[in-house]
Formats: structure tokens, C-alpha cells, sequence
């Protein structure tokens, strides 16, 4: 009787799927080169860096809708200076490109950043708004 339950039990059959399948070496579950212990690649692609022409393109593309066109004119001439040779954009872009070689997600330690000063300013405007004022 005990075995008329057992195999009306969904999740005796799902428990000798999954056991069949954490049976399967680790290495068969990913086609990279080295896995780790739950059979997902080792490494990962890089987070890419976008050229800067691109990335200011895009600027303006998404600009477009929410600006005057003398606004938009006034910051193309600002996109053009800061992207020129000379300029501050083609520096901090080569920054970009060596955090990408020397890190492993160069994206996740500027949204931690960004997360941490949003914090402080969060936590000082509260401080700020518990001032009794007589």
C-alpha cells in the first residue's frame, strides 16, 4: 500500500529527476572550459565598455524628446567639446577601459558607490527633517 502512495506523490517522481540530474558530472552542464562546483562557468565575460562616440550619441538620442531645440544645440556643442581629443570625455573613457582589465565587473563597484552616497544623502535629509524648530 505504502508504494500505491509513493508513486502518486509528485514530488517522488520530481526527486528521482533531480537525482538523476545531480548525478550528470558538473563539467556536462556548461560548455565552458572550467566550472565551478554547481556547473556554472568559472569566468564571465567582461561587462563591455561602449565606445564614447556611441555612448554620447545616445545621449543626445535620449535628450531629444525632454529638450528645446536651442537646449539640444547647446548641449551638442557641449557633448562635442567634452568628447574631443582634448577634452575630459576621451580621459575618463580610457578609465572605463582599464577598470573593465583590471576588475571583474567595473559596472557593480560604481552602482555600489552610487548606492552608498544616495544612502548618506538619504540618511542626512532625514536627520535634517527631525530638527524641532521652536
Amino acid at each position: 500500500m505504502s508504494d500505491n502512495i509513493l508513486r502518486k506523490l509528485p514530488s517522488h517522481r520530481h526527486l528521482r529527476w533531480r537525482d538523476s540530474l545531480l548525478s550528470i558530472p558538473k563539467k556536462w552542464l556548461s560548455t565552458a572550459e572550467s566550472v565551478d562546483e554547481f556547473g556554472f562557468p568559472d569566468t564571465l565575460p567582461k561587462v563591455p565598455v561602449p565606445p564614447l562616440e556611441q555612448t554620447m550619441a545616445d545621449y543626445v538620442l535620449a535628450l531629444e524628446p525632454i529638450t528645446t531645440p536651442s537646449q539640444l544645440e547647446r548641449t551638442k556643442g557641449i557633448i562635442k567639446q567634452f568628447s574631443s581629443p582634448q577634452g575630459l570625455g576621451p580621459r575618463l573613457h580610457q578609465y572605463l577601459l582599464d577598470k573593465r582589465e583590471s576588475e571583474d565587473n567595473w559596472v557593480s563597484i560604481l552602482l555600489i558607490n552610487e548606492q552608498k552616497l544616495i544612502k548618506q544623502a538619504e540618511q542626512s535629509s532625514a536627520l535634517d527633517s527631525n530638527i524641532p524648530w521652536a
